[in-house]
């Protein structure tokens, strides 16, 4: 998130299409980064850590949509930033193949601003509360991890105050 908006980079070699896309998003204050071609958005996904969701077109001249997310997903430094394909491609097997590479969803062109909203909403609280439960995850264990050395060193006490009154018997 940046600036408590969520940011989010759309990719689209299709002027036309990024500047839909833009508007549509700007009206729910999201924080927006542009990209027309796969090589370029990858370039900005490891320059900005803060990416909450990428709309991502499939295709596109360089380096097509699928091998984008496929590239996407195999980064640990960004796997978990979901990504959302958009295409003309309507077939199942466009389909099925956006999910094989890891896209959470797949949005069929013409782009509808009230399905882009619905889903881009939902993505986007899906990964918050992901991100919330990883937090709450790591100070669990952090927490245990302190109560664990807490008890040990008690114990260790008990050991110690049980050894002297022995001694002292």
């Amino acid at each position: 998130m940046n600036n408590g908006k969520p940011l989010v980079l759309i990719v689209d070699d299709e002027e036309i299409n990024v500047k839909l896309l833009e508007t549509i998003l700007s009206t729910n204050n999201y924080e927006i980064l542009k990209s027309h071609n796969g090589r370029d958005a990858l370039n900005i996904i490891e320059q900005n850590h803060a990416i909450d969701l990428i709309v991502l077109d499939v295709m596109m001249p360089d380096i097509d949509g699928f091998e984008v997310c496929s590239l996407i997903k195999k980064n640990n430094g960004y796997k978990d930033i979901p990504v959302i394909l958009i295409t003309a491609l309507t077939d199942d097997e466009s389909q099925l193949k956006a999910f094989e590479v890891g896209a959470v969803d797949f949005i069929s062109k013409p782009l509808k601003k009230e399905v882009i909203n619905a889903r881009i909403k939902t993505h986007l609280e899906l990964k918050f509360s992901k991100d919330q439960m990883r937090t709450l995850l790591l100070e669990k264990k952090k927490l245990i991890a302190e109560l664990n050395n807490t008890l040990s060193q008690l114990y260790e006490k008990i050991a110690n105050l049980s050894t002297k009154k022995e001694k002292s018997n």
